[in-house]
């Protein structure tokens, strides 16, 4: 399999020539893989054979600082967060026809971190700063913030949101202020 290098332009100097690979997944058929560059502010649909060819690629609002991302196969939407801008976005997508169907719409803000999206439910989990928003997208015109789970020590940062084998239970993995008693 070969390397795909792309540049960009992140905003730290240091990295504004450099792609970022923050997520890939494959197509339910796996004969594609969704992919979400920070450095090149990307969301890229590519072959999934070493020629790795690009089929569809759109951009991402500047400075969207890409986190990370879910896709909700049944739907066909994607989510994208921003840890720079704290953007949550969202757009269509056509797996089979690998093509990006609609432009990237922000639904809210202060989605930061990771994305999970129940694996039974129309439900996405967004992590903030302070918590977990919930967000109902049943209805894929009307996605709408429905809960707020409240960390009440605070965090610095979510590292990974996952569901439970059973999934029964999402679990967060966060790293907390040192001067945190939550533990």
């Amino acid at each position: 399999c070969g390397i795909r290098k792309e540049v960009g332009f992140y905003p730290c100097l240091h990295s504004q020539h450099s792609a970022q690979p923050r997520a890939a997944l494959f197509a339910e058929r796996e004969d594609c893989i969704l992919t979400l560059d920070q450095g090149t502010a990307t969301i890229s649909i590519l072959d999934a054979d070493p020629s790795l060819r690009v089929r569809a690629r759109t951009a991402l609002p500047p400075g969207t600082g890409a986190h990370s991302l879910a896709l909700h196969r049944p739907s066909q939407l994607a989510f994208v967060s921003g840890a720079l801008s704290q953007a949550l976005l969202a757009l269509r997508i056509d797996v089979s026809a690998a093509a990006i169907l609609e432009p990237v719409n922000l639904i809210a803000d202060r989605a930061s971190g990771p994305l999970a999206i129940h694996p039974r439910l129309e439900i996405l989990y967004a992590a903030t700063s302070r918590g977990v928003d919930v967000f109902d997208f049943h209805h894929a015109d009307e996605i709408r913030r429905v809960q707020f789970f409240d960390v009440q020590d605070g965090m610095l940062e979510c590292q990974s949101l996952a569901f439970s084998p059973s999934r029964e239970a999402l679990f967060l993995l966060i790293v907390l202020p040192f001067w945190s008693n939550a533990l």
